[in-house]
């Protein structure tokens, strides 16, 4: 929504300054409504080679967080860090929180009215990693 308020204001403006300019008004108004414009039209140049790079190679992007996603679940499901490793285990607990984390943000951000544009929306596809039963389970042991 952000891109296309200031897609709007530019356009508007724009428009504004051609119409001044069409009728001979003040010159510091119309060259006031040319910098307004300006600006406007750059600011969505500039958000929309945002939006190209940000949704430019999905496929690249969907297979590396495929990848990462399938590497935490097999860690944690595999239990080789909770044999005594528990360095390793809160490490690999830090990497599946941040995960989440990155997840639930960008499960949001996907479908905001304001920022949605900016947020490729293939966030669907990947699930939350649950370590709440491997830490239930490991507490269950002691």
């Amino acid at each position: 929504m952000i891109f296309y308020l200031i897609l709007a204001i530019g356009i508007i403006t724009l428009i504004a300054a051609c119409f001044c300019n069409w009728n001979r008004v003040n010159d510091t108004v119309e060259i006031a409504l040319d910098f307004i414009s300006t600006v406007f039209c750059c600011a969505a140049l500039i958000l929309s080679m945002i939006v190209l790079l940000v949704n430019t190679n999905i496929d690249a992007k969907i297979a590396s967080d495929q990848e990462q996603y399938s590497s935490l679940v097999y860690q944690l499901e595999s239990g080789s860090f909770n044999e005594g490793n528990s360095v390793a285990r809160k490490e690999l607990y830090k990497e599946i929180q941040k995960w989440n984390e990155d997840l639930a943000y960008n499960k949001k951000a996907q479908y905001d009215f304001w920022i949605g544009p900016f947020c490729p929306d293939y966030y669907d596809n990947f699930d939350f990693i649950r370590i709440e039963d491997e830490v239930n389970a490991e507490l269950g042991k002691k």
